[in-house]
């Protein structure tokens, strides 16, 4: 059987189980009814979800990390009993889920598509392993005032930043603020001081190329975008402005991005780079669980499907 972690509002997991359907795959997905379906036998070592034992799990695909409570769900508890409240509930869900991911983890017989350990979404780790094993990044710095970021962009000239995690959504009464990568090159609104921030030189690209990654197959993305003063190709996806084409990055690229993605254990994964205008392959980031729905509905390379064969290969 397929074990599935994700989120109920996750649609490429449907497009995923769509497939595992057609190719008559049994398959569990939790979701937000990860911590309700659990159940741990501490006498025998045996972790249950639904009755279904961890014996009779195979493969398990490692989609999102399942949420104690939804946005909504964990701002009424903030209103009604305190923000201290939700921060121990959290806490208190992350240990079980240390817990479960790591015993599951060491079982023999499961195998794992993506890994469960936030590690992997650390991007200044990632340009540590990315250089270590011969990719190039932009010329990276962290800061945490005004002073060293005048001078760094005096020195670089445009700068990015980025979160050195996972992106949040701020949700207000009226409207809702995604981050993205933003570009930097007017100090007038910034404070002298403010919380350390990943900066790094603008690249000139002259194109973007997004790589995904399934049990040693490449499937690469193209994107020319008609607005190159744009830093997040995710924000042309709006207008249709950028274009998306099949591509297939050099072999010694592959080969690095390989070995980049072996030193965290993962074995499916997206990865960003840029071609510069010098014809160079620089390394932006890897996202570990893999985003690739609109990819695959740009070029029709169905990626679900390729993650779904990908499954039923470790299916025992």
């Amino acid at each position: 059987m397929v074990l599935i972690f994700s989120t109920k509002t996750d649609t490429s997991t449907d497009l995923v189980i769509s497939w595992l359907k057609k190719f008559n795959v049994q398959y569990l997905r939790l979701n937000e009814d990860f911590y309700d379906s659990l159940e741990i036998n501490f006498a025998e070592d045996i972790i249950s979800f639904y009755g279904v034992s961890q014996q009779n799990i195979s493969v398990i695909w490692f989609r999102k990390t399942p949420a104690i409570f939804d946005d909504s769900e964990m701002h009424n508890i903030s209103k009604k009993l305190g923000n201290n409240v939700n921060i121990f509930i959290e806490k208190e869900s992350k240990a079980i889920r240390e817990y479960v991911f790591k015993t599951l983890r060491e079982s023999t017989n499961i195998k794992w598509l993506t890994s469960p350990f936030l590690l992997t979404q650390n991007k200044l780790m990632q340009m540590q392993a990315a250089k270590k094993f011969g990719l190039e990044i932009p010329p990276s710095y962290l800061v945490s005032n005004k002073k060293q970021l005048k001078f760094i962009l005096e020195k670089e000239g445009e700068l990015i930043t980025k979160p050195m995690e996972n992106c949040v959504n701020l949700f207000f009464k009226e409207r809702a603020i995604g981050m993205k990568t933003t570009l930097i090159n007017n100090l007038n609104n910034i404070p002298d001081s403010f919380a350390p921030a990943l900066l790094q030189k603008r690249v000139q690209k002259k194109i973007e190329v997004r790589t995904f990654y399934v049990l040693g197959k490449f499937f690469s993305t193209k994107i020319v975008e008609k607005n190159f003063n744009e830093v997040d190709h995710r924000l042309s996806l709006i207008d249709f402005s950028s274009r998306y084409e099949i591509f297939e990055l050099p072999e010694e690229i592959e080969n690095k991005i390989e070995n980049v993605l072996s030193y965290f254990d993962l074995n499916c994964a997206s990865i960003d780079l840029m071609v510069d205008e010098d014809e160079n392959y620089v390394f932006l980031e890897i996202n570990p669980t893999g985003q690739f729905t609109y990819h695959s509905f740009f070029n029709n390379t169905y990626l679900e499907k390729e993650i779904a064969l990908a499954l039923k290969k470790n299916v025992q």
